[in-house]
């Protein structure tokens, strides 16, 4: 009862925390019978939440014991079947890494055909990458079904996960779950060598994984694939925009990685120019207060006074509800940042510290609020009913309005602050990005 409550808290509160999120595959999650979910972890304690939200079945974690730290936690974690296992540098020095226990308590819940999450990678770093696959899922998976003679009928689903941007608010993801699969297929292998056949179990993982995710080797392929994908959305082909189709633009990211490792392969000189050349034409528009937007071809055409008008307009129209909003949201929405910048954790967890701060925060606050209006306003059901539902789009609306601003305020200063000769060298460096992405894309 509890598991189900939270489970519809925590996929309502991804509704707000994403733009957009995509889950595909869902029917590939079998529905009984023991298993394993093997998932990529770019997103510290979002993506469990994000896969076991998102899929019918209930499921358990396999989650480092570091984080285990009193006895209300493991009574709580207990409840939840988050079971722990340990690595080396969570035991004592001198002391021996034992799993035991935990494998057979992944044993236990197996035979109650329970689901068990987990992440083969061990640590959460966002990386256009997989880290190194731990031997520890197939370890647990195959001695499993050993012990029951590879009759357990144990099954694994991989999972990846994909985030345009895992710590910004209102960013996109994808869940993409594929085909399970059963671990007694690698029953022979096991007979004949156990080291070989955990290996092959953990490659298998691994391919399927990296098959759906976007792999760079370094942080400077990760910079220009990130950066190109941005041009290319921006001014090559704005449907695939990170905010309109999560599929199709973690597609492009992927194909843009393989395009940039090959011309690195083959031309580390010629990598580097156009990377540096990316790279420039960004770090202008940032130096220049300038957003990427404003140098599309279809907004440099349009009638200057037409667009300021309708700017104007929209402004003076939305500014009443832009101020109810700032006065009833504002509060529940920036805590949850300056908490993180108070904890200074790893950038990593921003989105998990914001995400369970906001769950917290906003009901509270909303009531706050309620209370408020029934006093000073109105106290007639129908109006606090209405005063209600409008609180969350109050709140949608006044991050809208303050994007909206910002935005008028980079176009008059596009209009009346950039000379001639700035606007034409943008323009230039523009057209030769475009002449060189379009090379690039039929290589």
């Amino acid at each position: 009862m509890i598991y189900l409550f939270l489970k519809r808290v925590v996929k309502w509160s991804f509704l707000i925390l994403f733009r957009r999120k995509v889950i595909s595959g869902e029917n590939n999650i079998p529905s009984s019978g023991p298993l394993i979910i093997a998932v990529n972890h770019p997103n510290t304690l979002i993506d469990p939440l994000l896969v076991a939200s998102q899929i019918k079945r209930k499921v358990g974690f396999l989650a480092n014991a570091s984080i285990f730290i009193n006895k209300l936690i493991k009574y709580i974690f207990n409840y939840f079947w988050v079971i722990p296992v340990y690595r080396k540098k969570d035991v004592k020095p001198g002391e021996k890494q034992d799993n035991s226990k935990s494998f057979q308590k992944c044993y236990e819940f197996f035979d109650r055909e329970g689901a068990l999450l987990i992440f083969p990678e061990g640590t959460s770093v966002h990386e256009l990458k997989l880290r190194d696959i731990k031997k520890g899922t197939a370890w647990i998976a195959l001695s499993y079904e050993a012990e029951r003679n590879f009759e357990g009928n144990l099954e694994i689903n991989t999972v990846a996960i994909n985030y345009s941007d895992p710590i910004k608010f209102r960013s996109m993801a994808s869940v993409v779950i594929n085909p399970s699969f059963k671990v007694s297929d690698y029953k022979a292998l096991w007979e004949q060598d156990q080291e070989l056949a955990v290996q092959k179990l953990t490659d298998r993982i691994r391919y399927e994984m990296e098959d759906q995710i976007t792999i760079t080797k370094n942080k400077e392929q990760e910079q220009t694939v990130l950066l190109a994908q941005k041009f290319y959305a921006e001014y090559i082909d704005p449907s695939l925009s990170r905010y309109s189709d999560p599929l199709r633009s973690f597609d492009l990211r992927k194909k843009l990685a393989e395009k940039v490792i090959a011309v690195q392969d083959e031309d580390p000189v010629l990598f580097k120019e156009n990377a540096k050349a990316l790279q420039l034409y960004f770090f202008d528009l940032n130096r220049l207060k300038l957003s990427p937007g404003i140098l599309r071809a279809r907004f440099l055409n349009r009638n200057k006074a037409w667009i300021l008008f309708l700017y104007v307009l929209e402004l003076s129209f939305l500014i009443p509800f832009y101020f109810i909003g700032l006065a009833t949201n504002y509060l529940p929405y920036k805590i949850p940042d300056w908490l993180f910048r108070l904890l200074n954790p790893e950038i990593e967890y921003r989105a998990s510290i914001m995400m369970l701060a906001g769950m917290i925060l906003f009901p509270v606050f909303y009531v706050v609020d309620v209370i408020l209006f029934r006093e000073f306003i109105s106290n007639e059901l129908i109006w606090t009913l209405f005063f209600i539902v409008s609180l969350p789009f109050l709140g949608f609306l006044t991050l809208f309005y303050w994007k909206i601003i910002n935005r008028f305020f980079r176009i008059l200063h596009f209009y009346f602050r950039i000379g001639a000769s700035e606007k034409k060298r943008l323009l230039e460096q523009q057209t030769k990005l475009i002449l060189l992405f379009q090379k690039l894309m039929v290589k």
